[in-house]
């Protein structure tokens, strides 16, 4: 990897940075090589965290002249390289300021983050460490080239492209929201009750709220459930 801390220097938004990184390594594979990068960017080591109550944390001292950063032992290869984006970005964006203990400790909860909530700097913090996780790891240009490919929606191209790129699904079903051109929404269900819903900004509001449950008449005709099964598209109610 041919990109440094000083090229990056004056980008101050995640959006900023990852643009200026995509412009300087204008051959970058997929999957983005996340742990080279790193070690471009002044991230001396990555390594494995035992414990239960954080995800990942980033080790740096006041000035931000080098990183470390520790990943939750166990967890599944996308999960961890999102982690490890996310703590790049803590270590990258300049506002976000280390402790006085230099460290920047992130649970589950937080890598999840979508919207900041109102007069919390550390949500703040945390859903601009994600979204440039998002960002890198997804790259947009790259993406939606690949969203062109085939117009119509589609969950097989969704699970394609979290393949393709290595991330979760769910990560995958946001970005595929967000950057397809059709108004697309992508809901996720757990145990009937709906966990979490992304849509496109053309997407009609959904009647259904985080936690609804869903009805027999929503669930009426669908298959039992199998792992990785994609069924055939159908029509549906709108109020379903």
């Amino acid at each position: 990897m041919s990109v440094s801390r000083v090229d990056l220097d004056g980008a101050g938004s995640p959006e900023a940075i990852v643009s200026r990184i995509l412009k300087l390594e204008l051959g970058l594979t997929l999957p983005v090589p996340i742990e080279k990068l790193c070690a471009s960017l002044d991230i001396v080591s990555i390594a494995d965290l035992e414990t239960e109550g954080f995800e990942a944390a980033l080790i740096t001292d006041e000035l931000k002249s080098h990183g470390a950063i520790l990943v939750a032992k166990g967890r599944t290869r996308q999960r961890r390289r999102f982690s490890i984006a996310h703590e790049l970005g803590h270590f990258l964006i300049p506002a976000h300021m280390p402790p006085s203990n230099g460290q920047f400790l992130c649970s589950a909860d937080q890598l999840r983050l979508l919207t900041q909530r109102d007069q919390d700097r550390r949500s703040r913090m945390e859903v601009e460490a994600n979204r440039f996780a998002a960002l890198l790891l997804m790259p947009p240009p790259l993406l939606r080239a690949r969203l062109r490919e085939r117009w119509q929606p589609q969950l097989e191209q969704l699970v394609g492209l979290a393949d393709m790129f290595d991330v979760s699904r769910d990560a995958m079903a946001r970005a595929y929201a967000e950057h397809h051109d059709e108004p697309v929404a992508v809901l996720i269900w757990r145990d009937g009750r709906l966990v979490r819903c992304y849509r496109s900004a053309t997407m009609p509001w959904l009647s259904v709220r985080i936690r609804d449950h869903a009805t027999r008449e929503q669930l009426r005709g669908l298959p039992a459930s199998v792992v990785g099964l994609i069924t055939a598209p159908s029509e549906h109610d709108p109020h379903d």
